[in-house]
């Protein structure tokens, strides 16, 4: 029997795929964090903060990955010790720190394949499309 000839309602079908998604797609990310030599934490801290070359803050990185400042601290230390992240002055208050992306953590942030990836491939442009505005609904 398919996956899609199950017979529990719709919503929790619906809410069962996602569930498996999401598993794999967790899974692909502890691999990928793990051939970087990264914890999965510290490579969604990475990503973040290489997609905002202006840099970011700290406690926007903590919210980001849903964690508290201290355990973010922890992994900002240890991404810069890996020479991935650096800290400097913010341009916009200069009393505050500014997290950026080395070249070195801009180009693995860049080479991490998106846990979707293939499902998206899978789906058509209107299919994309539709995707998204539900997703951001």
């Amino acid at each position: 029997m398919s996956f899609v000839e199950i017979t529990d309602p719709l919503d929790q079908r619906l809410s069962d795929g996602l569930n498996r998604l999401a598993a794999v797609a967790r899974q692909l990310d502890w691999q990928t964090a793990e051939s970087a030599g990264l914890s999965p934490t510290q490579a969604d801290i990475l990503r973040f903060v290489a997609s905002r070359p202006e840099g970011i803050r700290l406690t926007a990185a903590a919210a980001h990955a849903g964690i508290r400042k201290a355990t973010a601290s922890d992994a900002v230390t240890t991404l810069e010790n890996k020479a991935m992240l650096r800290k400097q002055a913010d341009s916009t208050d200069g009393r505050a720190i500014a997290l950026k992306a080395t070249a070195k953590g801009g180009r693995i942030a860049r080479e991490w394949p998106a846990s979707f990836r293939p499902v998206i491939e899978g789906l058509s442009e209107s299919e994309q499309e539709l995707l998204l505005a539900l997703v951001l609904k």
